[in-house]
């Protein structure tokens, strides 16, 4: 009966031993595991600041976005009033020439019509005169407009391609 306590003690403390280095093999495990749960949290951490610097980057970008469509549409709109200035510029040029021939038609009407008086001839002279002449400081205007639109247009290109 001894004996059979004895070898019942010998297993029991034999199974103590392997269960205590079952216990450690555990406890091991528990700390490689903690040390990996660790380093998840730092990669969490780095992608979560990751992030927040991508929306961050996307907030610039759109910002730049709006910022080149609001110039695209000031250049647009610089483009059109070029093209109006063209054409009032066009229709003055025009206009002028149209003068310009009534003046020539009117310096032959003299020289045909002698017997005319010559101070309704000269009314009709000065009067083309200084029709042609608010044309042509028309036209300068309208010259002076299209350059500055034309600067302006090359500003707004200038400023969307350095953006």
């Amino acid at each position: 009966e001894l004996e059979r306590v004895k070898e019942e003690l010998q297993q029991a403390q034999k199974r103590a031993e392997e269960s205590a280095a079952e216990l450690e093999r555990v406890k091991e495990e528990l700390q490689e595991s903690q040390k990996r749960a660790e380093e998840s949290a730092a990669e969490l951490e780095r992608v979560k600041e990751d992030l927040q610097q991508s929306i961050h980057r996307s907030e610039l970008a759109d910002r730049k976005i709006e910022r080149l469509e609001n110039s695209l549409r000031d250049a647009e709109q610089v483009q059109e009033e070029l093209a109006d200035t063209t054409q009032q510029l066009r229709f003055s040029e025009e206009r002028r020439q149209a003068l310009q021939a009534e003046l020539a038609a009117a310096h032959t009407k003299i020289a045909l019509h002698d017997e005319e008086s010559e101070e309704t001839i000269r009314e009709d002279v000065l009067s083309l005169a200084q029709e042609k002449q608010a044309l042509e400081d028309e036209v300068a205007e309208l010259e002076s407009r299209l350059a500055t639109l034309r600067a302006r247009e090359q500003s707004a290109e200038g400023d969307e391609l350095e953006r």
